[in-house]
């Protein structure tokens, strides 16, 4: 008889990420802003400015990025406030945060922009629904469905990221090669071929040529 609060996000991830990302966006780049995007099936938190020091999260071991502030003055009020804890634990604690939650959050970089992907606890996709009439979804959130569907628990953080950002550029309209994951991922031969055999494997591409592919419906 009494209710039960099930929270669809960790407080304490989304804090982290807030508090992240006031510290550390790009405030010389005039017309841009924080922004917080909420979904049926996720919360985006998008900041301006990439990594300060041009690399890819996505491409990083999050447990061993260091710490590099670029906004000293914003960081050391935010630690007096106490909204920050040791310096570079902020991205730790939202992995952590979300260990009890069965999903994982999804880091994304490039030179303009970061953002941090929560997935919903509690979004439940009708998954025969949507097969029935793909029109109900746009392309992208049909694809994410199926991503979580697929690989959710099976594969690293990166690799999730790395597949949602071949998915970006490629869509379901053009086809790409082993190559192309190379280039875009700025990856190893051997890396691009294990993620080609993963999507391969699931389902989540048809081949086109013998050595060209591209994303299934």
């Amino acid at each position: 008889m009494k209710r039960i609060e099930i929270e669809d996000y960790p407080l304490r991830a989304i804090r982290e990420a807030i508090v992240n990302a006031i510290i550390h966006r790009d405030y010389q780049m005039t017309g841009s802003e924080i922004h917080i995007d909420i979904f049926d099936d996720r919360l985006e938190i998008t900041s301006p400015g990439g990594m300060l020091d041009g690399s890819f999260v996505q491409s990083l071991d999050i447990t061993k990025i260091s710490s590099m502030r670029r906004n000293r003055v914003i960081s050391d009020i935010f630690n007096r406030l106490h909204f920050m804890e040791r310096r570079g634990s902020g991205l730790i604690r939202i992995i952590e945060s979300y260990r009890s939650f069965h999903k994982s959050p999804i880091f994304y970089s490039d030179i303009s922009s970061f953002k941090v992907t929560f997935p919903n606890r509690s979004y439940i996709p009708i998954y025969r629904t949507i097969k029935s009439n793909k029109n109900m979804v746009s392309d992208e959130d049909y694809f994410i469905i199926k991503l979580h569907k697929n690989l959710t628990g099976k594969v690293r953080n990166q690799t999730f990221t790395q597949i949602y950002k071949l998915f970006e550029l490629f869509s379901y309209q053009f086809d790409f090669k082993r190559e192309n994951i190379e280039e875009v991922l700025q990856i190893k031969k051997s890396r691009a071929s294990d993620i080609l055999g993963l999507l391969l494997d699931y389902d989540l591409i048809e081949p086109t040529e013998p050595t060209r592919y591209k994303f299934k419906k």
